[in-house]
C-alpha cells in the first residue's frame, strides 16, 4: 500500500520499536479480537509527533 521509498525512508529514520511496545503489540495480535484498530508502529510514531 505504501511507496517502497516511503518505507525505506520511514524505516530509515524512525527509532526502533522499545521493547515494551513489542510486547504489548505481540500480546494485542494474541488475543484481543479487534487487533485490527491498533495503529501501525509507523503510524503510532506519527501521531505521537503531532501530540
Amino acid at each position: 500500500m505504501i511507496a517502497k521509498e516511503i518505507q525505506d525512508y520511514a524505516e530509515k529514520f524512525t527509532s526502533a520499536e522499545s521493547a515494551i511496545l513489542r510486547e504489548l503489540r505481540e500480546k494485542t495480535f494474541a488475543e484481543r479480537e479487534d487487533k485490527q484498530m491498533l495503529s501501525g508502529f509507523y503510524q503510532g510514531r506519527l501521531l505521537a509527533m503531532f501530540s
